[in-house]
């Protein structure tokens, strides 16, 4: 199962903005501030993640917005971008290839950080069957549209289990 990730040869523009922007002395601390504060909302924080932006009140900002206010949490998310290797996403197609169990891809159509279409074309990278289901929803699909989401899982579970 994949949902919603990395895909190959395919550079986010927000995350490569996110990237050069933490690299600027001071900016850090206002990404920070950003994330957690009102600009949260937008689609340059976590706006564009949902269809409902009231998530972000919820549960998924208490355990995943909220905890950036924690200096050693914001230091590891931080500490992701600087680690952030362009040349591993641009690789994925030979690992994907070594892949030769059934492979579903579950992806919200509206995901503008990882698009439906070129999730689309990553299946046939993929060494084993693979097929793709669309399901409602952006990057945080599985978290907005949970029943959709493991749905999904489920019949190519099942599928798995009866061979």
């Amino acid at each position: 199962m994949l949902g919603n990730t990395e895909i190959t040869a395919y550079h986010s523009p927000l995350v490569s903005v996110l990237g050069a922007l933490s690299k600027v002395p001071g900016m850090r601390r206002l990404l920070g501030a950003a994330m957690v504060g009102p600009l949260r909302r937008t689609r340059f924080a976590f706006g564009g993640c949902f269809d409902d932006r009231a998530r972000l009140d919820g549960e998924f900002g208490e355990l995943f917005i909220d905890a950036l206010r924690d200096r050693d949490v914001m230091a590891g998310q931080m500490r992701l971008l600087d680690g952030f290797d362009t040349a591993v996403i641009d690789g994925l197609a030979a690992v994907h290839a070594r892949i030769s169990c059934p492979t579903r891809l579950v992806w919200g159509r509206d995901d503008r950080f990882f698009p439906l279409e070129r999730a689309r074309a990553m299946l046939g990278e993929l060494g084993g069957p693979a097929d793709l289901v669309e399901i409602p929803g952006k990057v945080f699909a599985h978290e907005e549209y949970p029943e959709a989401f493991a749905e999904a899982a489920l019949e190519t579970l099942e599928a798995a289990l009866s061979r």
